[in-house]
């Protein structure tokens, strides 16, 4: 019984004693800030926002076309005739059904065109982190979102823009 103990003490000993050690060795990243402050990222932005404004805006100019509508309906409907009434109902339903659709085009769109974009950004960014991680020792790398609490962990954003930034 003695011995079964003394080796569960020394197992949870090794567990600590190693796990201390294995903490010393991992980085964190506040992905965050990278995102925000990367001047890659910032043109990669700006360069879809150009792209796909004038998506944007006929998008708008149809929401604020089936606003009027729709207000034009629930001011006058109780002027109209049956068959205005009809096909003003009509259209509504055919607007809202093309707003919709081209909102989802839209989304697809802009999305895989954001994840083709930042494709190589990804790339440099691993390559920059694991740069980073290897000049300090670092045997793991964690974005901060995910880390509750880890007491000697070293911040390796600042090093990380920086390079993404050189």
């Amino acid at each position: 019984m003695k011995r079964f103990l003394w080796v569960i003490s020394a197992i949870g000993l090794a567990m600590v004693w190693s796990g201390s050690a294995w903490a010393d060795h991992v980085g964190v990243i506040d992905m965050q800030q990278i995102f925000q402050s990367s001047p890659q990222v910032n043109k990669i932005n700006g360069d879809l926002n150009k792209q796909f404004s004038p998506q944007r805006d006929k998008i708008v100019a149809m929401g604020r076309t089936l606003e009027a509508d729709i207000k034009k309906l629930n001011r006058d409907q109780s002027v109209m005739d049956k068959t205005s009434l009809g096909q003003l109902k009509d259209k509504i339903t055919k607007e809202e059904q093309t707003l919709r659709t081209a909102q989802g085009e839209f989304q697809q769109a802009l999305m895989a065109a954001q994840n083709k974009a930042m494709e190589a950004f990804m790339t440099q960014l691993n390559k920059v982190v694991t740069q980073v991680a290897e000049k300090k020792e670092l045997q793991m790398v964690l974005p901060k979102t995910v880390v509750l609490y880890a007491k000697d962990s070293v911040d390796i954003t600042a090093d990380v823009a920086s390079g993404l930034k050189g």
